[in-house]
């Protein structure tokens, strides 16, 4: 049988908003509604990793997109905590989302923490570090629909005052 692909203004279920609707149109049939709804995550950013600015006496923590066939990474969280027996803290929230219509996430973030911009963030420097600080990183992502990825990898990081240099320890892999 005949099958065209049609787009037409049409009216949202939902909202009452007028939309543009595409339709897929049978020249003998049933026609039913499909709603389609991704529900998998996106996985961790991947390649993270903390290296000591010298210059700006901070650490930089630094990671890529992840392997994602949906290519929706939209979001980027930065944590930190002080042992593996406290929580995390969130430190950052990088959002470049360009959706036309972006989709609240489930999380309540305060908005100092949320910084928008055109364009992804791929890393972050923590002033609050001091050479006696000892930390545990860890990053992830958010995608397109809301949803949140698992954590990277965990990094403990502190400063080592007589080789001058950053220690960096995996604590635990994404």
């Amino acid at each position: 049988r005949a099958v065209t692909l049609v787009t037409m203004p049409s009216i949202a279920d939902d909202t009452d908003d007028i939309i543009d609707a595409t339709y897929m149109i049978a020249s003998t049939g049933v026609m039913s509604t499909v709603k389609c709804v991704e529900n998998v995550s996106p996985p961790p950013p991947s390649d993270f990793n903390v290296m000591y600015r010298y210059q700006e006496r901070v650490p930089r923590l630094m990671w890529n997109f992840p392997i994602n066939p949906q290519r929706d990474v939209k979001k980027f969280q930065v944590f930190r905590r002080k042992s593996i027996h406290e929580p995390f803290m969130l430190l950052k929230v990088y959002d470049f989302n360009d959706s036309q219509v972006p989709i609240e996430g489930n999380e309540i973030i305060a908005d100092f923490l949320i910084e928008k911009s055109n364009q992804p963030t791929t890393f972050y420097d923590d002033y609050d570090f001091k050479k006696e600080s000892k930390f545990i990183y860890a990053i992830a992502c958010i995608d397109a629909h809301g949803l949140s990825s698992n954590l990277s990898a965990q990094f403990e990081v502190s400063f080592d005052r007589y080789k001058n240099r950053i220690n960096k320890r995996l604590i635990s892999a994404s």
